[in-house]
């Protein structure tokens, strides 16, 4: 995964809370991945990611 996606999912994160820019964020992340199997692999890094914040 590219190093952009994977920042811009952490600002995802940070952002729960705030669902209007957190639906902006993630639209955003998103669009940035190129191919199926990269939208697989951010929306298992975003699920890891928001299951480690609640921790």
């Amino acid at each position: 995964m590219k190093e952009e996606l994977r920042k811009k999912i952490d600002e995802v994160v940070a952002s729960i809370g705030n669902r209007q820019l957190e639906e902006t964020l993630m639209e955003q992340a998103f669009a940035l991945a190129d191919t199926p199997e990269e939208k697989k692999e951010a929306g298992a890094y975003l699920k890891e990611a928001i299951a480690m914040q609640k921790k």
